[in-house]
This record gives structure tokens, C-alpha cells and sequence, in this order.
């Protein structure tokens, strides 16, 4: 018997595939993909724990830096500690190195003079942010504002530390729960009063680098008649016509700060 054998057909083979198969392979492709995520998750949660590692480890060195001998070195420290806590909100971090904080910053503003002074009070207000109101910000008030009171009136000390210490001064008043804040008021009255007018009603003279500690004073003495009630028996406040003095200022900044002190009335 005689086979014929017939000639294939030129063509592409297929191969079939069935609906089980394609099921798996699919359910393959999606592990893998889940796998992946997982993986570039798990990467990027190791590498913000390394980054906060650093993170940390920069800003201690920076604390422990506070009670070097050099006051350049202080200085650059306090500067450091300052930019730390106005990129990130530590609290807790904050909290369980109070003390340590305190210290320095007391330390600093006690045998510092200038820079080392105006820095160590830029620190304090940002220390009491992240502290942020309660008993903790109490006693950081009650430790450091008697300093920054003696360097506010003292004309022996610097502009910038002095200016730095207005600031410091109202805003740990605001922050803190102080038992009579006619006190820091009063202080910083004393040094933006030198700009009302005279007694004959000239306008007084201010140096062009004292200006910058009138305005500090104001704007701090500002912030803290928010929280008091301002009526006309209220004492120890300065008249409308007063402040009205200070708009006659030969300073911008002075003027400015005033215009926004009397429309708090």
C-alpha cells in the first residue's frame, strides 16, 4: 500500500494557549508588580529613617556645641539649633532635651555679647514654638525672661541683641502663662517711648540704628496688647495720642509698626 505523504503548508505555527495559563501568567505579573512596590516602599521608609538619623545626630551635635569655650563656635551653634527646629517640628525630641536647651541658652545670654546674645534669644522663641504652650514653656519663661529683660535695658549692649531680646521678651510672654504681663510691657514700652514727642512736642531725633530696636520693641509690646483687655480705665497703656506720636517718625519701620499697634485699639 502506497502512502502519500502531503506537503505542510507554509505558514507561522500558533501554539494555543488556555484560559488556566493565561490566568497564571497574569497572576504572575501582578505578584512581581506587588513585590516591587513593596520593595521601593520598604526603601524609601529605610532611607527617611536614615535621613532622620542624620537629622538627629547633627542637631546634638549642635546642642552639645552650646558649652564650647569659643564664642564664635557658640554662636554658629545656636545658629544651627535655630535653623533646625524652623525646618522640622520636633516636640518630643525637644521635650526630652529641655534642660539641656535651658541651659545653654541661659549660659549664652549670661557671658555672650552681640551675636552670641541676639542668637541665644532667636533660640529661646523657637524653643518655646515647638515646647508650644503648657508648663514646659512656663518655666523656659520663668528661667530666661529676667535675662532678656536686663539685656532689653541695658544701652551698654548691642542693637541686635537688644532687638533680638524685645522679640524674645514678648513672644515667651505670649507663649507662657505670666502672671502679670504688665511687666514685659512695661519694659518694652521703655525703650519704644523714646520715640514719642517731646515735651515742648518736637519730634525726637533717633539714630538710624536705634530704629530698628524701636520698631522690635513696638511690634513685640503689640503682640502682647492681644491678650489683655484695653479699655479706657485700663492703666499703665499709652493713649491713642501717644502712639499717635510715633507716627511722626523719621523711620519707616517705626512709623509701620505703629500704624498696626493703634488699629489693634
Amino acid at each position: 500500500m502506497q502512502i502519500e505523504v502531503l506537503p505542510m503548508r507554509k505558514g507561522r505555527v500558533e501554539f494555543g494557549t488556555s484560559d488556566e495559563d493565561s490566568v497564571n501568567d497574569n497572576a504572575s505579573v501582578i505578584s512581581l508588580a506587588s513585590d516591587g512596590t513593596f520593595l521601593e516602599e520598604g526603601n524609601d521608609e529605610n532611607e527617611d529613617a536614615i535621613q532622620n538619623d542624620v537629622f538627629e545626630e547633627k542637631l546634638m551635635e549642635a546642642i552639645d556645641g552650646l558649652t564650647q569655650k569659643s564664642a564664635q563656635g557658640r554662636t554658629s551653634c545656636l545658629e544651627s539649633v535655630s535653623a533646625s527646629f524652623t525646618m522640622r517640628f520636633i516636640p518630643e525630641f525637644v521635650m526630652n532635651r529641655k534642660l539641656t536647651l535651658t541651659d545653654g541658652i541661659e549660659r549664652c545670654l549670661k557671658k555672650g555679647r552681640g551675636l552670641e546674645q541676639a542668637a541665644a534669644a532667636q533660640l529661646a522663641t523657637l524653643l518655646c514654638v515647638q515646647l508650644g504652650s503648657g508648663d514646659m514653656t512656663d518655666q523656659v519663661c520663668r528661667d530666661i525672661s529676667p535675662l532678656l529683660t536686663f539685656i532689653v535695658n541695658d544701652t551698654s549692649m548691642s542693637v541686635p541683641a537688644r532687638s533680638k531680646c524685645c522679640w524674645a521678651l514678648g513672644l515667651l510672654s505670649f507663649l507662657a502663662n505670666v502672671e502679670d504681663i504688665g511687666e514685659p510691657m512695661a519694659t518694652l514700652e521703655g525703650v519704644f517711648s523714646a520715640s514719642y514727642h517731646k515735651g515742648d512736642g518736637a519730634v525726637p531725633s533717633i539714630a538710624p540704628e536705634l530704629a530698628p530696636l524701636h520698631y522690635a520693641a513696638l511690634s513685640a509690646w503689640s503682640l502682647l496688647l492681644t491678650v489683655i483687655d484695653v479699655s479706657p480705665d485700663t492703666s499703665n497703656i499709652p493713649s491713642i495720642t501717644q502712639l499717635g506720636e510715633l507716627l511722626d517718625s523719621a523711620h519707616l519701620d517705626v512709623r509701620m509698626a505703629a500704624g498696626e499697634c493703634i488699629a489693634l485699639f
